[in-house]
């Protein structure tokens, strides 16, 4: 970088992090290109592969739940940016020895939480069978997104803010050099200062090559939603 030039910045992945990270960069004055193989707000995205996502501030970690707190805040932010709502609120209810783990650690952390009883829970959610004997919790800040309308808002805030959006140009490799990274698309290459990888489970074949090795270990989860 030559003093008195923006950062030059490529973010490879335009996902939650990759799209929120290019329009931050972007409106900090960073000279930023963001990449995506697949599109803005693609199906194989782990955060666009529906339309909607959960919100949570409930987390066990006194630490996670100050993040989550900051991340509720940038999500205001977005849609005051955006003119547009993307998350609604609907509280959060968790059932079982972990939501008392995670109300302790919300009120550590100053955060509204409420236990109720199984009578309170019956009352709230009829549809779920009652467990007399099971602790459970409602964070009233829970909410839904609106999870791939905001990556579109993301990348749409980035590209006013000077950014430039590729939404179908996949990162094949990289190279470090000399003071930056030079990345290779199937079509061209992007030299930048500061390369920011956030390709999920794509990244590994790009970092391994450079030392950097990801394991990539799936998982199933089955989550129904009420």
């Amino acid at each position: 970088m030559l003093i008195g030039q923006p950062l030059r910045v490529v973010v490879v992945g335009a996902g939650a992090m990759g799209a929120a990270a290019a329009w931050d960069l972007a409106r900090r004055g960073c000279a930023v290109t963001l990449l995506d193989q697949f599109g803005i707000g693609n199906d194989l995205a782990s955060s666009s592969a529906s339309e909607t996502r959960i919100f949570r501030l409930s987390h066990v970690d006194r630490a996670d739940v100050r993040l989550a707190v900051r991340s509720l805040e940038l999500w205001h932010e977005l849609e005051r940016e955006a003119g547009e709502r993307v998350l609604y609120t609907s509280g959060l209810l968790q059932r079982g020895a972990f939501a008392l783990r995670m109300a302790e650690a919300l009120r550590a952390e100053g955060v509204t939480v409420h236990d109720l009883d199984h009578r309170q829970v019956a009352a709230l959610f009829p549809e779920l069978r009652p467990y007399p004997d099971t602790p459970a919790v409602v964070q009233p800040d829970g909410a839904v997104t609106l999870s791939r309308r905001a990556l579109q808002l993301y990348a749409d805030l980035a590209a006013r803010d000077g950014a430039e959006v590729f939404g179908r140009e996949r990162a094949i490799a990289l190279q470090p050099r000399s003071g930056g990274v030079r990345v290779f698309t199937e079509r061209r290459r992007v030299d930048a200062d500061v390369a920011v990888i956030c390709a999920g489970p794509w990244a590994g074949e790009l970092l391994k090559p450079v030392g950097i090795d990801l394991p990539l270990e799936p998982g199933l989860a089955q989550v129904s939603y009420f």
